[in-house]
């Protein structure tokens, strides 16, 4: 219940990437976030600035993410006191935010196409589902610890503070987004209606560094994973970042093919030029807990207690 979005970072990524460097080696690792995931690496790389520690990460990939929330998209319906107040209430006396709560709340955003049908079909009149991969994957929700999840409604979401000069603390030390100086790649999908792509675009312009801005054809997951063998959704690229997305769109071109390969060659610049060989799994300082993928990924909501 208490641990706290800056958790995520000190306890979570910061300790995640110290043992990629004792496993393998590596001084500095290439990092990708998705969604919120994005927002937490962006977090930990301004937290490593605000440090003064050494860069442990070399080049970071955000897939459709939010660091500047003033405007969430149609997630915004919530996005006011009233409501989460309420949804805090509710958090705070079970402790968590039930990750099947989550899950409905994001399919109410398309309720005919990922509410309804379902209902009328499954429910109504007693069709078993079509296997379907990246439905699947977004019905894979899971519990947020209140703490975090009433930080990213309020000081996110609300009061977006992540831009605002000390409007963030983590382990202590105020972050600052400008500090970011590593390179950054920020990938967006044009019919996104969770992240707003004109929305994650305003939050690239806030960091510092070498960054590069991609916007693939269509949604917050097909757009993401579209693989270049299908040959499905383009994208376009523009290599300045204009003042406004509206303008950055309108100075792009349109490419054809999946972004993947264009993110492949940028990433390439930050990678050894020789292959090596695959490392072990693990160390003795971090011993294998469990056989890929592991067991947290093959639960289900609600967790049983074992």
């Amino acid at each position: 219940a208490h641990v706290e979005f800056g958790d995520y970072v000190t306890e979570g990524v910061v300790k995640a990437v110290s043992a990629i460097e004792e496993i393998t080696g590596q001084e500095q690792i290439n990092a990708a976030g998705y969604c919120i995931g994005g927002t937490v690496l962006a977090s930990t790389v301004a937290y490593y600035a605000a440090k003064r520690m050494k860069k442990r990460i070399k080049s970071a990939t955000f897939f459709t993410t939010l660091l500047d929330f003033s405007q969430p998209g149609e997630v915004g319906a919530y996005i006011n006191d009233t409501i989460i107040s309420a949804i805090e209430t509710q958090n705070n006396a079970k402790g968590y935010m039930d990750g099947r709560s989550l899950s409905v709340t994001f399919s109410l955003l398309r309720e005919n196409s990922l509410y309804w049908n379902y209902y009328v079909d499954n429910y109504l009149k007693g069709n078993s589902p079509v296997d379907f991969d990246l439905l699947y994957w977004n019905s894979d929700s899971t519990n947020v610890s209140a703490a975090s999840h009433n930080f990213l409604l309020r000081e996110l979401y609300l009061e977006n503070k992540l831009v605002q000069d000390k409007g963030v603390k983590i382990g202590g030390v105020w972050i600052d987004l400008n500090k970011i100086k590593i390179p950054s790649y920020f990938v967006s999908t044009k019919e996104d209606h969770i992240a707003l792509w004109q929305g994650t675009y305003r939050g690239a312009l806030h960091t510092g560094g070498n960054k590069t801005f991609v916007l693939g054809e269509s949604g917050h997951i097909a757009g993401i994973v579209n693989h270049p063998a299908k040959n499905k959704y383009g994208y376009w690229l523009n290599d300045t970042l204009d003042d406004s997305a509206d303008e950055w769109l309108s100075n792009a071109e349109h490419k054809e093919g999946s972004w993947w390969t264009h993110w492949n060659e940028w990433l390439l610049q930050y990678n050894p030029q020789e292959q090596v060989e695959p490392f072990a799994v693990g160390s003795e300082n971090y011993p294998v807990i469990d056989e890929a993928p592991g067991q947290y990924v093959k639960q289900v909501l609600p967790v049983k207690e074992s």
